[in-house]
């Protein structure tokens, strides 16, 4: 092929490609103007999501009795707590202190 004819090709398909983005560009365009296909599409898409991810649920949920009070919520750890002469206490965890 001679050169004209290569440019001659990659101008039509360059013209095709503009065409179809203009093309996509109108799509689109319907599509934020219309409120029915917009929510067309979303019905179509969450039917497509709920199709593949929508199998029941495999863990079981159980109630287990009992009630929790304020002082099970708190870890019962060692802890150092000093209080200087201005009256400002410090708190200091310490795992390793044993009780004299």
């Amino acid at each position: 092929m001679r050169l004209r004819q290569l440019t001659g090709l990659e101008q039509d398909k360059l013209r095709n490609e503009y065409d179809d983005l203009v093309n996509l560009i109108k799509d689109l365009k319907d599509i934020l103007a219309n409120k029915n296909r917009r929510m067309s599409i979303i019905k179509d898409e969450l039917l497509d999501i709920k199709n593949s991810h929508g199998d029941e649920r495999k863990s079981i949920i159980e109630f287990s009795g009992g009630e929790l009070s304020i002082e099970d919520m708190i870890p019962d750890e060692k802890v150092v707590l000093t209080i200087s002469h201005a009256g400002y206490i410090k708190e200091l965890h310490c795992p390793n202190i044993k009780p004299k």
